[in-house]
């Protein structure tokens, strides 16, 4: 009995993903990878034309392409980030 109320704890705290993933590919030649969905938040990173990301969110014109994180390794101690893309810059296509 414990065992299986156990398990459906652990289910419903950590769901098994029920999506088709979003994949995308990078149209641009460079675009910058950013902490929050703003051209005013930090760019940590760059990826490249025909990269390929997983999109787990779409919000105003930006992809979210990382799970949320604890910002202490960003030196952001004690916010939530993730990476993110601006959505203009990617298709549902491989450019060649």
């Amino acid at each position: 009995m414990r065992a299986s109320i156990f398990t459906t704890l652990l289910f419903l705290t950590f769901p098994a993903a029920s999506y088709a993933a979003d994949i995308r590919y990078v149209t641009a030649d460079k675009l910058n990878v950013r902490l929050c969905p703003a051209v005013t938040c930090p760019a940590t990173a760059s990826i490249y034309r025909g990269n390929k990301v997983e999109v787990f969110e779409m919000k105003n014109g930006w992809a979210r392409i990382s799970h949320p994180y604890d910002g202490i390794d960003e030196d952001m101690p004690g916010e939530i980030v993730a990476r993110w893309v601006s959505a203009a810059y990617l298709s549902t296509r491989r450019s060649p």
